[in-house]
Protein backbone atom coordinates (compact mmCIF):
# COMPACT_ATOMS: atom_id res chain seq x y z
CA UNK A 1 0.00 0.00 0.00
CA UNK A 2 1.41 3.41 -1.02
CA UNK A 3 2.21 6.00 1.82
CA UNK A 4 0.52 8.87 2.53
CA UNK A 5 3.86 10.72 1.41
CA UNK A 6 3.49 9.08 -1.90
CA UNK A 7 -0.15 9.69 -2.40
CA UNK A 8 -0.74 13.14 -1.46
CA UNK A 9 0.70 16.53 -1.76
CA UNK A 10 2.83 18.18 0.87
CA UNK A 11 3.44 21.38 -0.46
CA UNK A 12 2.74 22.70 -4.13
CA UNK A 13 5.78 22.08 -5.80
CA UNK A 14 5.09 19.71 -8.26
CA UNK A 15 4.82 20.30 -12.18
CA UNK A 16 1.06 20.85 -13.36
CA UNK A 17 -0.01 17.57 -14.14
CA UNK A 18 1.76 15.85 -10.68
CA UNK A 19 -0.39 18.55 -8.98
CA UNK A 20 -3.59 17.96 -10.75
CA UNK A 21 -3.23 14.04 -10.13
CA UNK A 22 -2.14 14.04 -6.53
CA UNK A 23 -4.80 16.95 -5.62
CA UNK A 24 -7.57 14.91 -7.45
CA UNK A 25 -6.76 12.06 -5.66
CA UNK A 26 -7.04 13.71 -2.12
CA UNK A 27 -10.42 15.55 -3.18
CA UNK A 28 -11.68 11.65 -3.75
CA UNK A 29 -10.76 10.12 -1.18
CA UNK A 30 -11.94 12.77 1.70
CA UNK A 31 -15.41 13.13 -0.27
CA UNK A 32 -15.14 8.72 0.00
CA UNK A 33 -14.23 8.75 3.51
CA UNK A 34 -17.34 11.52 4.37
CA UNK A 35 -20.17 10.35 2.32
CA UNK A 36 -23.14 10.76 3.39
CA UNK A 37 -22.22 13.90 5.01
CA UNK A 38 -23.31 16.90 3.26
CA UNK A 39 -22.04 19.27 5.43
CA UNK A 40 -18.63 18.10 4.13
CA UNK A 41 -18.52 21.50 1.70
CA UNK A 42 -16.35 22.06 -1.37
CA UNK A 43 -15.76 25.86 -0.95
CA UNK A 44 -13.71 26.12 -4.01
CA UNK A 45 -16.92 25.10 -6.27
CA UNK A 46 -19.27 27.60 -7.66
CA UNK A 47 -20.74 30.81 -5.23
CA UNK A 48 -19.90 28.70 -2.22
CA UNK A 49 -16.81 30.51 -2.51
CA UNK A 50 -17.94 33.80 -2.30
CA UNK A 51 -20.25 32.18 0.92
CA UNK A 52 -20.34 35.03 3.32
CA UNK A 53 -19.15 37.38 0.66
CA UNK A 54 -21.61 38.55 -1.33
CA UNK A 55 -25.78 38.72 -1.01
CA UNK A 56 -27.96 35.77 -1.44
CA UNK A 57 -30.13 37.95 -4.57
CA UNK A 58 -27.96 39.39 -7.26
CA UNK A 59 -24.36 38.20 -5.75
CA UNK A 60 -23.51 41.76 -4.65
CA UNK A 61 -20.11 41.90 -3.02
CA UNK A 62 -20.51 42.79 0.96
CA UNK A 63 -18.14 42.62 3.84
CA UNK A 64 -17.73 43.25 7.47
CA UNK A 65 -16.50 46.32 8.63
CA UNK A 66 -18.29 47.10 11.91
CA UNK A 67 -16.53 44.73 14.11
CA UNK A 68 -18.16 45.44 17.21
CA UNK A 69 -20.49 42.76 16.36
CA UNK A 70 -17.36 40.18 17.04
CA UNK A 71 -16.59 38.11 20.01
CA UNK A 72 -13.30 36.20 21.72
CA UNK A 73 -13.29 32.78 20.68
CA UNK A 74 -12.98 30.74 24.32
CA UNK A 75 -10.48 28.03 24.46
CA UNK A 76 -8.60 29.70 21.55
CA UNK A 77 -4.64 29.00 21.69
CA UNK A 78 -3.33 31.22 18.30
CA UNK A 79 0.17 31.25 18.40
CA UNK A 80 0.56 34.67 17.13
CA UNK A 81 -1.12 35.33 20.66
CA UNK A 82 -3.37 37.57 18.91
CA UNK A 83 -7.43 36.94 19.99
CA UNK A 84 -9.23 34.98 18.16
CA UNK A 85 -12.69 36.17 17.06
CA UNK A 86 -15.70 35.77 15.34
CA UNK A 87 -19.47 36.68 15.35
CA UNK A 88 -20.93 36.66 18.92
CA UNK A 89 -23.44 33.52 17.78
CA UNK A 90 -20.71 31.42 16.41
CA UNK A 91 -18.36 31.58 18.91
CA UNK A 92 -20.90 30.73 20.91
CA UNK A 93 -21.80 27.40 19.11
CA UNK A 94 -17.89 26.50 18.95
CA UNK A 95 -17.94 26.97 22.98
CA UNK A 96 -20.63 24.77 23.48
CA UNK A 97 -19.34 22.07 21.15
CA UNK A 98 -15.71 22.05 22.17
CA UNK A 99 -17.30 21.61 25.80
CA UNK A 100 -18.75 18.22 24.51
CA UNK A 101 -15.63 17.36 22.75
CA UNK A 102 -13.74 18.00 26.45
CA UNK A 103 -16.36 15.93 28.55
CA UNK A 104 -16.43 13.12 25.84
CA UNK A 105 -12.69 13.04 25.83
CA UNK A 106 -12.30 13.16 29.66
CA UNK A 107 -14.77 10.21 30.27
CA UNK A 108 -12.80 8.15 28.22
CA UNK A 109 -15.44 7.81 25.19
CA UNK A 110 -13.29 10.21 22.74
CA UNK A 111 -10.03 8.92 21.86
CA UNK A 112 -6.61 10.62 21.57
CA UNK A 113 -5.75 12.87 18.49
CA UNK A 114 -3.52 15.91 17.87
CA UNK A 115 -6.67 18.23 16.90
CA UNK A 116 -10.09 16.97 17.01
CA UNK A 117 -9.41 16.04 20.58
CA UNK A 118 -7.93 19.06 21.65
CA UNK A 119 -10.59 20.72 19.87
CA UNK A 120 -9.45 24.95 19.92
CA UNK A 121 -9.52 27.83 17.95
CA UNK A 122 -6.21 28.54 16.28
CA UNK A 123 -7.70 31.17 14.24
CA UNK A 124 -10.99 33.23 13.55
CA UNK A 125 -11.73 36.51 11.69
CA UNK A 126 -9.22 38.32 9.38
CA UNK A 127 -9.79 41.95 8.40
CA UNK A 128 -10.81 42.06 4.56
CA UNK A 129 -9.67 45.90 4.89
CA UNK A 130 -6.34 45.47 6.38
CA UNK A 131 -5.57 42.54 3.21
CA UNK A 132 -6.80 45.01 1.13
CA UNK A 133 -4.80 47.26 2.18
CA UNK A 134 -1.82 45.15 2.12
CA UNK A 135 -2.82 43.90 -1.47
CA UNK A 136 -3.23 47.04 -3.07
CA UNK A 137 0.20 48.77 -1.83
CA UNK A 138 1.99 46.22 -4.01
CA UNK A 139 -0.26 46.97 -6.75
CA UNK A 140 0.04 51.10 -6.50
CA UNK A 141 3.57 50.40 -6.51
CA UNK A 142 3.91 48.60 -9.88
CA UNK A 143 1.36 51.45 -11.51
CA UNK A 144 3.61 53.67 -10.27
CA UNK A 145 6.88 51.91 -11.69
CA UNK A 146 5.09 51.03 -15.14
CA UNK A 147 3.83 54.36 -15.46
CA UNK A 148 7.50 56.17 -15.24
CA UNK A 149 8.70 53.06 -17.64
CA UNK A 150 6.11 53.79 -20.25
CA UNK A 151 6.58 57.71 -19.71
CA UNK A 152 2.90 58.64 -18.55
CA UNK A 153 2.67 62.62 -18.16
CA UNK A 154 -0.25 63.91 -16.10
CA UNK A 155 -0.16 67.88 -14.44
CA UNK A 156 -3.81 67.52 -12.40
CA UNK A 157 -6.28 64.69 -10.95
CA UNK A 158 -8.53 64.69 -13.72
CA UNK A 159 -5.36 63.66 -16.29
CA UNK A 160 -4.50 61.20 -13.72
CA UNK A 161 -7.50 59.38 -13.78
CA UNK A 162 -8.17 60.08 -17.66
CA UNK A 163 -4.67 57.67 -18.01
CA UNK A 164 -6.10 54.85 -15.02
CA UNK A 165 -9.09 54.47 -17.67
CA UNK A 166 -7.09 53.41 -20.19
CA UNK A 167 -4.51 51.62 -18.35
CA UNK A 168 -6.41 49.70 -15.54
CA UNK A 169 -9.05 47.65 -17.96
CA UNK A 170 -6.79 45.44 -19.71
CA UNK A 171 -5.02 44.67 -16.02
CA UNK A 172 -7.99 44.29 -14.31
CA UNK A 173 -9.32 41.39 -15.83
CA UNK A 174 -6.88 39.34 -13.99
CA UNK A 175 -6.45 40.85 -10.82
CA UNK A 176 -8.95 43.24 -8.73
CA UNK A 177 -8.65 47.15 -8.17
CA UNK A 178 -11.22 47.93 -6.49
CA UNK A 179 -12.45 46.41 -2.87
CA UNK A 180 -15.41 44.77 -4.47
CA UNK A 181 -13.67 42.95 -6.70
CA UNK A 182 -11.15 42.06 -4.60
CA UNK A 183 -13.64 40.82 -1.81
CA UNK A 184 -14.88 38.45 -4.51
CA UNK A 185 -11.34 37.34 -5.60
CA UNK A 186 -8.44 34.56 -4.57
CA UNK A 187 -6.70 37.13 -2.64
CA UNK A 188 -9.98 36.93 0.36
CA UNK A 189 -11.98 33.85 1.57
CA UNK A 190 -14.44 33.13 3.89
CA UNK A 191 -11.90 34.06 7.38
CA UNK A 192 -12.65 37.55 6.44
CA UNK A 193 -16.58 37.02 6.61
CA UNK A 194 -16.18 36.38 10.80
CA UNK A 195 -18.17 33.21 10.53
CA UNK A 196 -14.88 30.69 10.11
CA UNK A 197 -12.85 29.72 12.68
CA UNK A 198 -10.13 26.97 12.04
CA UNK A 199 -9.04 24.33 14.80
CA UNK A 200 -5.20 24.00 13.23
CA UNK A 201 -2.58 25.51 12.12
CA UNK A 202 -1.51 23.68 9.27
CA UNK A 203 -0.35 24.01 5.69
CA UNK A 204 -3.21 25.04 3.41
CA UNK A 205 -1.04 23.10 0.35
CA UNK A 206 -0.29 19.82 2.46
CA UNK A 207 -3.05 17.05 1.81
CA UNK A 208 -1.00 14.80 3.52
CA UNK A 209 -1.41 16.55 6.58
CA UNK A 210 -4.69 16.68 6.07
CA UNK A 211 -5.41 12.70 5.96
CA UNK A 212 -2.62 12.17 8.63
CA UNK A 213 -4.91 14.71 11.60
CA UNK A 214 -8.49 15.13 10.25
CA UNK A 215 -9.84 12.30 7.11
CA UNK A 216 -8.30 9.15 8.62
CA UNK A 217 -8.54 10.32 12.74
CA UNK A 218 -10.25 7.76 14.62
CA UNK A 219 -12.32 10.78 15.54
CA UNK A 220 -13.48 12.04 11.88
CA UNK A 221 -17.05 10.81 12.08
CA UNK A 222 -17.66 12.05 15.31
CA UNK A 223 -15.94 15.77 14.30
CA UNK A 224 -18.09 15.88 11.08
CA UNK A 225 -21.51 14.39 13.08
CA UNK A 226 -20.62 17.09 15.93
CA UNK A 227 -20.43 20.04 13.19
CA UNK A 228 -23.72 19.15 11.72
CA UNK A 229 -25.30 19.36 15.53
CA UNK A 230 -24.07 22.46 16.03
CA UNK A 231 -24.38 24.59 12.35
CA UNK A 232 -20.93 24.20 11.33
CA UNK A 233 -20.12 23.03 8.07
CA UNK A 234 -16.74 21.45 7.24
CA UNK A 235 -14.41 22.47 4.21
CA UNK A 236 -13.21 19.98 2.48
CA UNK A 237 -10.05 21.56 1.51
CA UNK A 238 -9.15 22.76 5.22
CA UNK A 239 -10.95 19.94 7.16
CA UNK A 240 -9.58 22.00 10.30
CA UNK A 241 -11.94 25.02 8.92
CA UNK A 242 -15.47 25.30 10.11
CA UNK A 243 -17.94 27.49 8.60
CA UNK A 244 -20.99 29.20 10.44
CA UNK A 245 -24.08 28.03 7.99
CA UNK A 246 -26.27 30.29 8.38
CA UNK A 247 -29.30 28.66 7.09
CA UNK A 248 -29.01 25.40 9.77
CA UNK A 249 -31.89 25.29 12.40
CA UNK A 250 -28.99 25.20 15.10
CA UNK A 251 -27.74 28.50 14.18
CA UNK A 252 -30.70 30.19 13.76
CA UNK A 253 -31.58 29.10 17.32
CA UNK A 254 -28.82 30.79 19.27
CA UNK A 255 -28.44 33.73 16.69
CA UNK A 256 -32.14 34.34 17.68
CA UNK A 257 -31.31 33.67 21.37
CA UNK A 258 -29.10 36.28 21.49
CA UNK A 259 -31.54 38.55 19.98
CA UNK A 260 -29.37 39.46 16.53
CA UNK A 261 -30.14 38.79 13.19
CA UNK A 262 -30.03 35.41 11.95
CA UNK A 263 -30.07 33.71 8.57
CA UNK A 264 -28.73 34.70 4.94
CA UNK A 265 -30.77 37.98 6.10
CA UNK A 266 -28.12 39.23 8.14
CA UNK A 267 -25.93 39.53 4.64
CA UNK A 268 -27.92 42.52 4.19
CA UNK A 269 -27.50 43.93 7.89
CA UNK A 270 -25.06 43.08 9.21
CA UNK A 271 -22.33 43.36 6.68
CA UNK A 272 -21.76 46.83 4.16
CA UNK A 273 -22.03 46.43 0.51
CA UNK A 274 -18.32 46.53 -0.43
CA UNK A 275 -18.95 49.11 -3.28
CA UNK A 276 -20.31 51.91 -0.65
CA UNK A 277 -16.84 50.79 1.52
CA UNK A 278 -15.00 51.76 -1.66
CA UNK A 279 -16.52 54.89 -2.16
CA UNK A 280 -15.43 56.38 1.00
CA UNK A 281 -11.71 55.51 0.88
CA UNK A 282 -11.79 56.20 -3.29
CA UNK A 283 -10.38 59.78 -2.57
CA UNK A 284 -7.59 58.58 0.03
CA UNK A 285 -6.49 55.80 -2.47
CA UNK A 286 -6.29 58.19 -5.38
CA UNK A 287 -4.64 60.72 -3.76
CA UNK A 288 -1.71 58.18 -2.70
CA UNK A 289 -1.67 56.39 -6.13
CA UNK A 290 -1.30 60.11 -7.94
CA UNK A 291 1.46 61.25 -5.59
CA UNK A 292 3.10 57.74 -6.04
CA UNK A 293 3.04 58.64 -9.69
CA UNK A 294 3.71 62.24 -9.44
CA UNK A 295 6.48 63.45 -11.38
CA UNK A 296 7.03 67.28 -10.77
CA UNK A 297 7.70 68.49 -14.05
CA UNK A 298 6.12 67.07 -17.48
CA UNK A 299 7.16 67.79 -20.51
CA UNK A 300 4.60 68.84 -23.51
CA UNK A 301 5.16 68.88 -27.24
CA UNK A 302 4.01 71.79 -29.25
CA UNK A 303 4.02 73.28 -32.49
CA UNK A 304 5.87 76.38 -33.24
CA UNK A 305 6.70 78.27 -35.87
CA UNK A 306 6.61 75.17 -38.18
CA UNK A 307 8.22 72.70 -35.75
CA UNK A 308 7.64 71.16 -32.67
CA UNK A 309 9.37 72.47 -29.44
CA UNK A 310 8.97 70.73 -25.89
CA UNK A 311 7.46 73.31 -23.14
CA UNK A 312 7.62 72.43 -19.18
CA UNK A 313 4.41 72.38 -17.08
CA UNK A 314 4.38 71.85 -13.48
CA UNK A 315 2.56 69.26 -12.41
CA UNK A 316 0.24 70.22 -9.33
CA UNK A 317 1.02 68.45 -6.06
CA UNK A 318 -2.01 67.24 -3.82
CA UNK A 319 -1.48 66.86 0.00
CA UNK A 320 -4.77 66.48 1.38
CA UNK A 321 -8.06 64.25 -0.07
CA UNK A 322 -10.05 67.39 0.54
CA UNK A 323 -7.27 69.07 -2.76
CA UNK A 324 -8.69 66.65 -4.89
CA UNK A 325 -12.71 67.67 -4.48
CA UNK A 326 -12.18 70.97 -5.56
CA UNK A 327 -11.77 69.41 -8.56
CA UNK A 328 -13.50 66.14 -8.92
CA UNK A 329 -17.22 65.83 -8.45
CA UNK A 330 -18.48 62.75 -6.50
CA UNK A 331 -20.23 61.88 -9.94
CA UNK A 332 -16.90 62.22 -11.52
CA UNK A 333 -15.87 59.27 -8.29
CA UNK A 334 -19.03 56.89 -9.34
CA UNK A 335 -18.09 57.24 -13.09
CA UNK A 336 -14.31 56.17 -12.66
CA UNK A 337 -16.00 53.41 -10.30
CA UNK A 338 -18.33 51.89 -12.97
CA UNK A 339 -15.82 52.02 -15.66
CA UNK A 340 -13.05 49.48 -13.66
CA UNK A 341 -16.11 47.43 -12.54
CA UNK A 342 -17.28 47.04 -15.76
CA UNK A 343 -13.83 45.93 -16.83
CA UNK A 344 -13.40 43.70 -13.35
CA UNK A 345 -16.12 42.06 -13.59
CA UNK A 346 -16.47 41.48 -17.43
CA UNK A 347 -19.65 41.62 -18.28
CA UNK A 348 -21.45 39.40 -21.16
CA UNK A 349 -22.81 42.61 -22.63
CA UNK A 350 -21.94 45.28 -25.95
CA UNK A 351 -19.95 48.30 -25.60
CA UNK A 352 -23.01 50.07 -26.04
CA UNK A 353 -24.33 48.56 -23.48
CA UNK A 354 -21.64 49.46 -21.10
CA UNK A 355 -22.56 52.82 -22.05
CA UNK A 356 -26.28 52.91 -21.38
CA UNK A 357 -25.57 51.30 -17.72
CA UNK A 358 -23.46 53.74 -16.55
CA UNK A 359 -24.99 56.45 -18.47
CA UNK A 360 -28.62 55.50 -16.83
CA UNK A 361 -26.95 54.90 -13.44
CA UNK A 362 -25.57 58.34 -13.57
CA UNK A 363 -28.96 59.78 -14.40
CA UNK A 364 -30.41 57.95 -11.71
CA UNK A 365 -27.92 59.30 -9.38
CA UNK A 366 -28.73 63.09 -10.65
CA UNK A 367 -32.26 62.06 -9.60
CA UNK A 368 -31.80 60.92 -5.88
CA UNK A 369 -28.11 60.05 -4.87
CA UNK A 370 -25.82 57.52 -4.68
CA UNK A 371 -27.08 54.30 -3.07
CA UNK A 372 -29.98 53.24 -5.37
CA UNK A 373 -27.87 53.24 -8.74
CA UNK A 374 -24.56 51.71 -7.63
CA UNK A 375 -27.21 48.70 -5.68
CA UNK A 376 -28.44 48.60 -9.50
CA UNK A 377 -25.64 48.49 -11.13
CA UNK A 378 -23.78 45.99 -8.87
CA UNK A 379 -27.08 44.04 -8.81
CA UNK A 380 -26.36 43.76 -12.63
CA UNK A 381 -22.53 43.38 -13.09
CA UNK A 382 -22.40 41.03 -9.82
CA UNK A 383 -24.84 38.69 -11.09
CA UNK A 384 -25.48 35.76 -13.18
CA UNK A 385 -27.55 36.96 -16.35
CA UNK A 386 -30.79 35.49 -15.52
CA UNK A 387 -34.31 36.21 -15.74
CA UNK A 388 -34.53 38.24 -12.88
CA UNK A 389 -30.87 39.18 -13.38
CA UNK A 390 -30.94 40.16 -16.77
CA UNK A 391 -29.95 43.09 -18.77
CA UNK A 392 -33.17 44.07 -19.70
CA UNK A 393 -35.05 43.12 -16.31
CA UNK A 394 -32.36 45.81 -14.68
CA UNK A 395 -32.68 48.38 -17.29
CA UNK A 396 -36.57 48.21 -17.29
CA UNK A 397 -36.41 48.72 -13.01
CA UNK A 398 -34.10 51.56 -13.60
CA UNK A 399 -36.48 53.54 -15.89
CA UNK A 400 -39.23 53.21 -13.81
CA UNK A 401 -37.44 54.58 -10.47
CA UNK A 402 -36.21 57.58 -12.28
CA UNK A 403 -40.00 58.09 -13.93
CA UNK A 404 -41.33 58.06 -10.19
CA UNK A 405 -38.46 60.30 -9.30
CA UNK A 406 -39.30 62.79 -12.20
CA UNK A 407 -42.99 62.42 -10.98
CA UNK A 408 -42.27 63.26 -7.23
CA UNK A 409 -39.58 66.19 -7.67
CA UNK A 410 -41.83 68.65 -7.51
CA UNK A 411 -43.55 67.95 -4.33
CA UNK A 412 -39.38 66.74 -2.96
CA UNK A 413 -38.19 70.40 -4.25
CA UNK A 414 -35.24 69.17 -5.79
CA UNK A 415 -32.71 71.91 -5.95
CA UNK A 416 -31.10 72.79 -9.56
CA UNK A 417 -27.36 72.01 -8.53
CA UNK A 418 -24.87 72.98 -10.66
CA UNK A 419 -21.67 71.07 -11.34
CA UNK A 420 -19.73 74.23 -9.45
CA UNK A 421 -22.00 74.02 -6.40
CA UNK A 422 -20.99 69.63 -6.29
CA UNK A 423 -17.70 70.89 -5.80
CA UNK A 424 -15.41 71.05 -2.32
CA UNK A 425 -15.58 75.54 -1.58
CA UNK A 426 -14.64 76.70 1.17
CA UNK A 427 -17.02 78.28 4.10
CA UNK A 428 -16.90 81.07 6.01
CA UNK A 429 -14.98 79.34 9.04
CA UNK A 430 -12.33 78.16 5.98
CA UNK A 431 -13.13 74.77 6.33
CA UNK A 432 -13.58 72.77 2.94
CA UNK A 433 -17.35 72.56 2.74
CA UNK A 434 -18.49 69.48 0.29
CA UNK A 435 -22.38 69.69 -1.28
CA UNK A 436 -23.99 66.41 -2.28
CA UNK A 437 -25.27 66.85 -5.47
CA UNK A 438 -29.54 66.62 -4.32
CA UNK A 439 -29.09 69.26 -1.91
CA UNK A 440 -28.35 67.86 1.27
CA UNK A 441 -26.90 69.39 4.06
CA UNK A 442 -23.41 70.91 3.61
CA UNK A 443 -20.65 68.99 6.22
CA UNK A 444 -17.90 71.74 7.69
CA UNK A 445 -14.34 69.60 7.84
CA UNK A 446 -12.88 70.45 10.69
CA UNK A 447 -9.60 68.85 11.11
CA UNK A 448 -6.83 68.52 8.67
CA UNK A 449 -7.68 64.83 8.76
CA UNK A 450 -11.02 64.50 8.10
CA UNK A 451 -12.78 63.73 4.76
CA UNK A 452 -16.56 64.25 3.73
CA UNK A 453 -17.67 62.20 1.01
CA UNK A 454 -21.57 61.66 0.25
CA UNK A 455 -21.04 58.18 1.34
CA UNK A 456 -20.27 59.92 5.07
CA UNK A 457 -17.16 60.74 6.76
CA UNK A 458 -13.96 58.98 7.81
CA UNK A 459 -10.95 60.12 9.71
CA UNK A 460 -7.21 57.89 9.08
CA UNK A 461 -6.19 57.18 6.20
CA UNK A 462 -8.49 53.98 5.14
CA UNK A 463 -10.59 54.36 8.02
CA UNK A 464 -14.03 53.76 7.42
CA UNK A 465 -16.81 55.06 9.64
CA UNK A 466 -20.36 54.61 9.31
CA UNK A 467 -22.06 57.95 7.85
CA UNK A 468 -25.42 58.52 6.46
CA UNK A 469 -25.78 57.95 2.87
CA UNK A 470 -27.04 60.50 0.15
CA UNK A 471 -30.54 59.71 -0.55
CA UNK A 472 -30.81 56.95 2.54
CA UNK A 473 -29.55 55.79 6.01
CA UNK A 474 -27.93 52.67 6.87
CA UNK A 475 -26.93 49.98 4.76
CA UNK A 476 -28.46 48.75 1.28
Amino acid sequence: MASLKETFLQNNKYRSNELFRKRFKYNAYSRKRSKNHTHFINFQMGEKMFYGRMTPLYGIPVSLVDQTLLAPVKGSSARSGEQVLAFDFVALQFERMRMEVTKRRLCGALPNDRYISQMSAQKGFTNPLLQYDSYKQAFFAQIAKNFQKRGLQFTNIREFLALLEEYLPPRVREVPFTYPSFIKSRFCDVMSTGLAIEIADLKYSNDEDKVKHFIRSPNWHFYLNLCNKYGFAVDQHYPWRIVADLESSAMKRVAKARNVFYGRNMLYINYETASKTYMKMFLFDMLELYNLCYRRFVYIEEECSGGVVKRRKEAIKYSQPRDLMRELTFRDAIKFYMTLRIAETKPEMLDVEKDVLIRDALRLYDEGGAVMPLYIFEAIVSSTVDSMGSIVYYREQMRRYIESANAEKPLREFEKVSEASQRAYIGPSGAPVYVEADGGQAESLTDADSVSTAFGSFGARNGVSAGTLAGGGGGY
